[in-house]
C-alpha cells in the first residue's frame, strides 16, 4: 500500500531556486550542510541540477547516517572561524534549542562574503525530530539573522499546503485507536494532497506571505 504524499510542495520558482544556487554552490567553494539527516524532504529541489556539484558540499548531522559526511552538534560548529563559504538549514531551526547561539555559530564560521540559507515553518503541525521548539515569520528571520544581509526571502511552501497539514492532523487526531488513527490519517493525507497545487497559484503573494507553511531565507556575511 502506498504512502501518501507529505502535506508539504515547494513551490518556489524555477529561477529563484536557480539564484540561490547560484549562490551557495560556486566552484571551489565549502558548503556544509547542517542537520542533513535525510535529503528526500521537500526541500530537495535545491539539490537538483548540475550546478550544485560545482562546489564541495558536506553533509553534517548529529548523528551518523547514510547521506552524512560529517557528526557535529549546530550549536558548537567543529570549523574555524572564518573557514565556510556556505551554510545551509533545511527544516533544522525548529529543532534547535537554542537558535540564537546556532546562528551566532554560523556567524562565526562563513568567511567573509560568505552564505547562509534557511528553510524554516511557519504554519506547522508540532512535527518532533527528536523535538520541536518554535516557528518563524519573516520578520523573525531578520531578526534572528541582523548581522547578516538579507539577499532573498519568500515562500517556500504556501497556505494550501498549510490548510492539508492542519485538516490531516485534526481528523486523524480525533481516533485515540492506533488503527483508527493510521488509517484517517492515510485517507485523509491522499483526499487532500490535491489542494496543495493551488499554491502554485498564490506562491509568494500577499497571502501566501501571511499564511505560509514554510519560508525560505538567503542572507550573506558582510564582506
Amino acid at each position: 500500500m502506498l504512502y501518501p504524499p507529505m502535506p508539504t510542495l515547494n513551490v518556489m520558482e524555477r529561477g529563484r531556486i536557480e539564484a540561490v544556487q547560484g549562490c551557495l554552490f560556486r566552484p571551489g567553494m565549502t558548503v556544509i550542510n547542517v542537520g542533513s539527516g535525510g535529503l528526500a524532504g521537500c526541500g530537495y529541489r535545491l539539490w537538483l541540477g548540475d550546478t550544485v556539484r560545482s562546489a564541495n558540499v558536506y553533509h553534517m548531522d548529529i548523528l551518523p547516517g547514510p547521506h552524512v559526511s560529517l557528526v557535529g552538534d549546530a550549536h558548537h560548529l567543529p570549523f574555524r572561524d572564518n573557514s565556510v563559504d556556505g551554510l545551509i538549514y533545511q527544516a533544522v531551526l525548529e529543532h534547535i534549542k537554542d537558535p540564537r547561539c546556532v546562528i551566532d555559530e554560523a556567524v562565526r564560521v562563513l568567511k567573509p562574503g560568505g552564505y547562509l540559507y534557511l528553510e524554516v515553518p511557519f504554519l506547522q503541525g508540532f512535527h518532533a525530530d527528536p523535538h520541536d521548539f518554535q516557528r518563524y515569520t519573516l520578520e523573525g528571520l531578520r531578526i534572528l539573522t541582523r548581522a547578516l544581509k538579507e539577499i532573498e526571502a519568500g515562500v517556500s511552501v504556501g497556505p494550501f499546503c498549510a490548510l492539508v497539514w492542519i485538516i490531516r492532523d485534526g481528523v486523524s487526531s480525533c481516533f485515540t485507536n492506533r488503527v483508527l488513527y493510521a488509517m484517517s490519517r492515510f485517507v485523509a493525507g491522499w483526499v487532500l494532497s490535491p489542494i496543495r497545487y493551488f499554491d502554485y497559484l498564490v506562491r509568494d503573494n500577499h497571502v501566501a506571505r501571511r499564511l505560509a507553511c514554510e519560508y525560505f531565507y538567503l542572507c550573506q556575511k558582510p564582506s
